[in-house]
């Protein structure tokens, strides 16, 4: 469905002055495809999303190629790179606005939430933490695992993953909350557990806990 979209929106593309829907795809042409429908895909769409529209040509093509259909994809061409000039910034959440979501959520999320926000790990890395990853008395702590809903505990997204990250700011309400943790939330060891003591949902960090 994805492709068929594509591939019609493009033949509403002028090319050498006429729709592409009217071109026989033997007169395609590798400069004219370049001149026109790269230059209309690459202004209309986010750099991403005319990428993907345009390999999805080029794959058309090749398909036609090796039907004997045409004599060589007209589409073999090399795309243009995004220009950082033209991104948008993003628009990242102020220190302000995130002490206002950790005010209003949720008792059972807040601290969550705010190591989170102080340490910018990952859910599934966060939901992977136990208390032996917390070296309290230097204020660090160390992030080397995540969890992942199908494969379960494994490593972190990268190698530059495996990290170490200064928790001043959190080992008070870290300390306190080990403190009081429930029996029954204890037994993998982990900080963030759900009410059974297995792996969090993140699912219900997002919808409950906000």
């Amino acid at each position: 469905g994805n492709k068929r979209a594509a591939l019609t929106q493009m033949a509403e593309f002028k090319y050498d002055g006429q729709k592409l829907a009217g071109v026989r795809v033997g007169d395609l042409r590798l400069g004219i495809v370049k001149r026109d429908l790269m230059s209309q895909l690459f202004s209309k769409d986010a750099h991403k999303t005319a990428d993907n529209k345009f390999n999805i040509f080029k794959n058309f093509c090749q398909y036609l190629l090796e039907g004997e259909i045409i004599v060589s994809n007209p589409a073999q061409i090399k795309k243009p790179r995004r220009s950082t000039l033209s991104e948008k910034p993003i628009d990242r959440i102020t220190e302000d606005d995130m002490r206002k979501i950790i005010a209003c959520a949720d008792e059972e999320f807040q601290l969550a939430i705010k190591f989170a926000a102080y340490t910018g790990a990952r859910a599934g890395e966060q939901k992977a933490l136990t208390w032996d990853d917390i070296d309290f008395t230097n204020c660090i702590v160390t992030i080397n695992k995540a969890h992942k809903r199908l494969a379960g505990v494994g490593a972190p997204k990268t190698n530059r993953s495996n990290r170490q990250i200064e928790i001043d700011a959190l080992v008070d309400e870290l300390r306190e909350w080990k403190l009081k943790q429930p029996m029954e939330q204890r037994r993998l060891n982990l900080v963030f557990p759900n009410q059974s003591g297995g792996y969090a949902s993140t699912d219900r960090w997002r919808k409950i806990g906000l």
